[in-house]
């Protein structure tokens, strides 16, 4: 019987030394915090490594780590910081590559011109995403790539989970808007 070891019993066997559990601990949160931090800076090569960064902080602050809080909501915390570091040190405009490089396309393939219209819609709405301001952007995304709550991201990012909810708020309305005026455009 193959039962999966929680989060505190790897941190703890890594502790101890164990290479396997930081393995497992790797290869069981190293796609979401990718792909929010892909998303987050537009680079799959910055993204990789910023998601070394990531986990090399983690392995240097995992004593700092405390078992009250999920894992999961710490490790994406640490990704938030080295992602923000990175983008203060860079003063680069937040971009965010095509949507059609992380959203799957059906398998049913639609005609060529739906297709076309499909594609255009995705870009469009990417985007928009790329035109949100930073902060409504990084709740957008945290919670995109995430199963996080609204609380686990507020906590993350050390303000009330109001604030979190307002820049989830303001990032959809602003979207919507978007692509009334994309539909009326059309």
């Amino acid at each position: 019987m193959n039962m999966e070891k929680s989060d505190a019993v790897l941190i703890e066997e890594h502790k101890n030394g164990s290479q396997e559990a930081f393995a497992e601990l790797f290869y069981r949160y190293k796609n979401s915090i990718y792909n929010f931090i892909y998303r987050f800076v537009g680079s799959s090569d910055i993204a990789d490594d910023l998601l070394e960064d990531t986990f090399v902080k983690m392995i240097k602050s995992i004593d700092n780590y405390q078992e009250r809080n999920k894992f999961k909501q710490w490790l994406f915390s640490v990704a938030n910081s080295v992602t923000i570091d990175y983008l203060r040190k860079r003063k680069k405009e937040y971009a965010v590559d095509s949507i059609e490089d992380w959203m799957d396309i059906a398998d049913d393939s639609p005609s060529p011109q739906v297709f076309l219209e499909q594609k255009e819609q995705m870009n469009f709405i990417e985007e928009k995403i790329k035109q949100l301001p930073p902060k409504q952007k990084q709740v957008f995304l945290m919670r995109q790539e995430s199963d996080l709550t609204f609380r686990e991201i507020a906590k993350i990012l050390g303000c009330p989970i109001s604030t979190v909810l307002s820049r989830m708020h303001n990032a959809v309305l602003n979207l919507r808007k978007s692509l009334k005026e994309y539909e009326y455009e059309m």
